[in-house]
């Protein structure tokens, strides 16, 4: 099932001249696994919703998806700007609780997440492990040294 066309990823940004084809072709490999993840949390029950702002399951209003280099919006290597990272529209935090009960389908489809607690309305899902690069996988990390923005989440391990 696709729950993310390409379309939708890339959002204002489609006829963007910093979108380069190799930015669309990591969203592309990225959408494979985020849609197929969205397929397995749908078939355990989870409701994905679409945001009212842009009717797509990307949160934001613009930003969830790709974002130019010149985005000022995220960190300067965020994985947005590489095609690497999406923001899921998770209000109820439904999606995000599925994923810390099933941390070994995203390291099946070869995603990683922000830690629950910084993302309170959305699931920040990428493909590119965090940290350095040769980092290996992990279920979860904490994007930034900010205060958290919402209570952990059933099945998710606080250090």
């Amino acid at each position: 099932m696709i729950y993310i066309t390409i379309d939708d990823y890339l959002g204002p940004y489609k006829h963007s001249p910093e979108i380069t084809p190799e930015v669309v072709e990591n969203a592309e490999g990225l959408l494979i696994a985020v849609n197929a993840l969205l397929t397995e949390a749908v078939a355990d029950g989870v409701t994905l919703l679409f945001n009212p702002y842009n009717h797509t399951h990307i949160s934001g209003q613009g930003n969830g998806g790709v974002r130019p280099p010149s985005c000022l919006i995220g960190a300067a290597r965020s994985t947005h700007k590489e095609g690497k990272g999406v923001d899921i529209y998770d209000p109820y935090r439904e999606f995000a609780k599925w994923c810390y009960l099933h941390p070994e389908r995203l390291h099946v489809h070869g995603l990683s997440m922000e830690d629950a607690r910084w993302t309170p309305s959305w699931a920040h899902l990428q493909n590119r492990p965090p940290g350095p690069p040769g980092s290996s996988w992990r279920l979860d990390f904490i994007p930034d040294s900010s205060a958290p923005k919402a209570a952990a989440l059933v099945g998710q391990k606080v250090a």
